[in-house]
């Protein structure tokens, strides 16, 4: 559900492989396409098993990708119970399932698990695959700004999906260009609303749904307001909430170097990377801000 530039990459890779391979792909996700970098990739993917994908069940396999729970495929996790089931993914918190696993925590993206994949079969990812891989990789990094120390395996994959065409510049492009004037202003109001707690290492921002509405699913840049607070001097933790629908919101945590935003997310029925990480509350965003504040308070006090 709600799916990023990883997992959309990771998926188009992993099916135009399996294709040369000679074997029949579809690709399924629930969505929303919101964010901006993949709404071009959403017609490749259907929202859901029809009649005639169900009938076809038996003879297939269901591969979930940058998936850490079950239920992070939404409804379509009804689809694929009966089926046999392989994972690939690279989160660091969540609840395994699947027959067959392919799960590094240490990798920086699903997509050079993919990549990893395709040359342990003695293949070289295509120009396509490249791109799609970088895509996928770059949207996860940061452009690789979230990567650090011991990182030369990532670069070292990362220079063959170069050497076979992959365009740092033109995957820098597709990714950051084409931002709308609403995208700034919404990111403005998020920024002029930003809370500092316990001395500084705490930021915190939300929005209510009707400022979701009015600004468009579409046009946010979260990104640049995680790289913008993230940067303020002796943070530690950024926590933001979305309210969803009435009375249940959304929560997105990124943290710096020592806390684990996915073991936090966890903590609230999410999880995700050790740096970025986000949980869906069945709480208001006021309900769901006391809740998580003493948590973090009591992490925080610990350093």
């Amino acid at each position: 559900m709600d799916p990023d530039g990883d997992c959309i990459g990771s998926s188009l890779a992993l099916g135009e492989f399996l294709t040369r391979l000679g074997k029949s792909v579809q690709y399924f996700n629930e969505g929303p396409f919101g964010r901006r970098e993949i709404k071009e990739f959403a017609h490749f993917f259907h929202s859901g098993f029809s009649r005639e994908h169900r009938r076809n069940k038996d003879s297939a396999v269901a591969v979930v990708l940058d998936c850490s729970t079950l239920d992070r495929i939404g409804s379509l996790a009804d689809d694929v119970a009966d089926m046999t089931t392989a994972v690939i993914d690279h989160h660091s918190s969540g609840r395994d399932f699947g027959d067959v696993k392919f799960i590094n925590p240490s990798c920086p993206s699903t997509s050079l698990l993919v990549q990893q994949l395709i040359e342990s079969l003695g293949e070289k990812p295509t120009l396509k695959e490249s791109e799609y891989i970088f895509f996928a990789f770059a949207t996860d990094t940061g452009f690789f700004r979230h990567l650090g120390e011991n990182s030369q395996a990532s670069f070292q994959l990362v220079a063959k999906l170069v050497e076979a065409g992959a365009s740092p510049r033109r995957m820098y492009e597709q990714i950051s260009s084409g931002v709308s004037l609403e995208s700034r202003q919404h990111l403005g109001m998020l920024l002029n609303r930003v809370e500092s707690h316990f001395q500084g290492k705490f930021l915190y921002t939300w929005e209510n749904l009707q400022e979701i509405n009015s600004y468009g699913r579409t046009n946010r840049d979260s990104d640049s307001l995680y790289q913008q607070l993230m940067n303020v001097e002796g943070v530690e933790i950024l926590l933001v909430l979305r309210e969803e629908e009435p009375g249940k919101a959304a929560g997105s945590i990124r943290t710096r170097e020592v806390i684990d935003a996915g073991k936090l997310a966890a903590r609230f029925g999410g999880g995700g990377h050790a740096r970025a990480a986000g949980f869906l509350s069945d709480l208001s965003v006021e309900e769901t801000r006391k809740q998580v504040f003493p948590v973090i308070e009591k992490l925080l006090s610990s350093l």
